[in-house]
C-alpha cells in the first residue's frame, strides 16, 4: 500500500533523529526557511499581544499535528490487518465465484426441468394418440370380423337352402331354373358361375338349347355335303 506524504516525512524525521548532527542541521535549515518565508520576530522582540497570538497558533498547529498523527496511526494498517484484509478479499472473490457458478448451474437446472416437462407432455400426448389409433384399429378389426361371420353365416344358409331346393325339384325344368341363376348377367365371371354351381351341388354347367340345335344343323349339313 503506497505511503502518504505525511507518513514519508514522519519516517524521514525519525531517521534523522537517529543521527543528532544531521537532525540539528535539518532543524536549523527548517528554522531559517520559516524565518525567511514568514519573517518571524524573536520572542524577545514581540509584545504581549503578539506573544499570545503566536502561542495560540502554536497550540493549534500542535493540536492539528497530533490529530494528523493519530489519523495516520489509525488509517495505517498493520501487517496482521493487511493479511486479514487480503484473506477477506480472497474469501469475497471465492464467494462471488461460487455465487456465479451456482447461478449458472441453477439456470441450467431450470432449463433442463422445463425441457423435461415439455418432453413428458409430448410423450403423454403421443401415448394418448397411439391408444386412440390402436382402439380404432381394434374396433375396425372387430367390425370386419363380425361382418365376415355374418357373411359366412348368410352364405352357409343360402348354400343349404339352394341345395335343399335343388334336390327337392321334381323335374329338370325346375332344376334348370335354378341353374340359370349361375349364368345370369350378375354372375358372368367364371369364378362366380363356379361358386354358384357349387352352391347348387352341380358339377357341370347347363347346355343351352340353341347351342345344341346349332350342332345338329352343322352335323346335318356336313352329312349332306358328303353324299
Amino acid at each position: 500500500m503506497p505511503l502518504t506524504n505525511a507518513e514519508k516525512q514522519r519516517r524521514y524525521r525519525e531517521r534523522l533523529k537517529q543521527d543528532p548532527e544531521k537532525f540539528e542541521n535539518y532543524r536549523k535549515k527548517n528554522l531559517e526557511r520559516i524565518k525567511s518565508k514568514y519573517k518571524y520576530k524573536k520572542v524577545s522582540e514581540l509584545n504581549d499581544r503578539e506573544k499570545s497570538e503566536v502561542r495560540r497558533k502554536w497550540r493549534e498547529q500542535k493540536r492539528q499535528k497530533k490529530t494528523e498523527n493519530n489519523t495516520i496511526e489509525t488509517v495505517t494498517p498493520t501487517s496482521a490487518e493487511i493479511t486479514s484484509t487480503t484473506s477477506e478479499i480472497t474469501a469475497m472473490s471465492s464467494v462471488k465465484s461460487i455465487q456465479r457458478s451456482r447461478n449458472m448451474y441453477r439456470k441450467k437446472y431450470n432449463t433442463s426441468q422445463n425441457r423435461i416437462i415439455t418432453l413428458l407432455r409430448q410423450n403423454e400426448a403421443l401415448r394418448k394418440k397411439l391408444y386412440r389409433i390402436q382402439k380404432k384399429q381394434r374396433e375396425t378389426i372387430d367390425t370386419l370380423q363380425l361382418d365376415i361371420l355374418k357373411l359366412q353365416a348368410r352364405n352357409e344358409f343360402l348354400e343349404k337352402a339352394l341345395k335343399d331346393t335343388y334336390k327337392s325339384c321334381k323335374n329338370n325344368n325346375e332344376r334348370n331354373v335354378l341353374k340359370r341363376i349361375a349364368v345370369q348377367k350378375s354372375t358372368t365371371q367364371i369364378k362366380a358361375k363356379t361358386y354358384m354351381l357349387n352352391m347348387l351341388g352341380v358339377k357341370g354347367g347347363i347346355k343351352k338349347k340353341k347351342e345344341k340345335e346349332k350342332k345338329i344343323v352343322k352335323i346335318k349339313t356336313e352329312v349332306e355335303k358328303f353324299f
